[in-house]
């Protein structure tokens, strides 16, 4: 290398050195917080339910609007399987309601026969929710 070769080299690590610490503090004063609420969901039951069942983990609401009748299932707490079915059942026989998979609010329109609403993991073959809908 010639001296000022040499020189220039020096000047653009010595540049280097300077500007790459301070990308990386804009960088990470830049990321923005997370979306996602790691908190629990919290439950509210509104006069327009007609039934409702809240454990720590499910909060499960019926609500009747006109016509409409409307179950609302909110995951308060993550799931511990991958992926849950949500099944109604009448006198012995489960219809298929709709999948839960993670944390958050679910609405499924419903029709009202339903005695029992059940939360069943298919793939390990277990039983996450059993209730009896109390009708008010």
């Amino acid at each position: 290398m010639t001296k000022k070769l040499r020189k220039t080299h020096l000047y653009s690590w010595l540049l280097l050195i300077i500007i790459i610490p301070i990308i990386l503090v804009f960088t990470v004063l830049g990321i923005k917080e997370s979306a996602i609420n790691d908190g629990p969901f919290e439950s509210v039951k509104t006069s327009a339910m007609v039934a409702s069942v809240d454990n720590e983990t499910f909060f499960i609401g019926i609500k009747k609007v006109n016509a409409l009748t409307t179950l609302e299932v909110i995951v308060k707490r993550p799931i511990k399987s991958p992926s849950a079915t949500l099944y109604g059942t009448y006198k012995n026989k489960k219809q298929v309601i709709g999948q839960l998979n993670e944390k958050g609010m679910y609405r499924f329109e419903l029709p009202e026969h339903f005695e029992r609403i059940l939360i069943l993991d298919n793939i390990k073959t277990v039983e996450l929710l059993n209730t009896e809908l109390r009708w008010e």
